[in-house]
């Protein structure tokens, strides 16, 4: 099972590559023998996509466990920042 999800991402990935570098490739071929400015936009944005596909999402970056803690800063306008803890409730 396992040997099958593998295979069917690494078949995922080559239909998202191959699809990637179709649109670039018309894109970038289209601006380059493109006399009238009028389609430069449509061509641009293909491409600006194709770029923002393949951006990691910010908010899915991955904490670094060493430099996590669960304080964080609460600023209310006007006033000192505050100290928030945020955790789970402890036994103690």
């Amino acid at each position: 099972m396992k040997n099958q999800l593998s295979n069917q991402d690494f078949l995922k990935f080559i239909v998202q590559v191959s699809f990637s570098a179709l649109v670039l490739i018309f894109c970038l071929g289209k601006m380059a023998v493109a006399t009238e400015d009028k389609n430069q936009a449509l061509f641009w944005s293909g491409i600006t996509s194709i770029i923002a596909w393949w951006m990691p999402s910010p908010g899915n970056g991955h904490k670094d466990e060493k430099n996590s803690s669960p304080a964080q800063t609460l600023t209310v306008a006007g006033e000192t920042p505050h100290i928030a803890r945020v955790g789970t409730r402890s036994n103690n």
